[in-house]
């Protein structure tokens, strides 16, 4: 999908023997794409326990829940420190930035990234 993405300006997605969508990338993203995806880094735990890394990450987790809407927010994985959470609706994403720097500020959180949904989220999503 990352080829198809760089090399090619549409891109259509067959399932059972028939076109299910044709598109720009982006068009495919934003029409059946499923919102946005945070991934972020829990900060370290002083002493290496792994107990303070989960307390932090279910703290990363409510605040953004509470920032972008408790309805709005679908925890995708979470472990080793790591979490991956899906925002559902584009209105989320600005109290997710808020929730997010807060949990930086605060030392919680150690960096985090927002992306679109991939395009292998849309063709899993579409082909079903």
């Amino acid at each position: 999908m990352f080829c198809a993405q760089a090399l090619c300006e549409r891109v259509g997605m067959m399932a059972g023997g028939k076109l299910r969508c044709l598109g720009s990338s982006q068009h495919l993203k934003s029409r059946f794409g499923e919102g946005y995806v945070v991934d972020a880094k829990v900060a370290s735990a002083s002493d290496g326990s792994g107990e303070e890394g989960a307390r932090k990450a279910a703290a990363v987790r409510s605040a953004v829940e509470s920032g972008a809407g408790v309805g709005s927010v679908e925890v995708a994985e979470s472990h080793g420190g790591r979490l991956k959470i899906r925002l559902k609706t584009p209105e989320a994403l600005a109290g997710a930035f808020e929730a997010l720097e807060r949990c930086r500020a605060d030392g919680v959180l150690e960096n985090y990234a927002v992306t679109q949904s991939s395009l292998e989220d849309v063709f899993v999503r579409v082909c079903k």
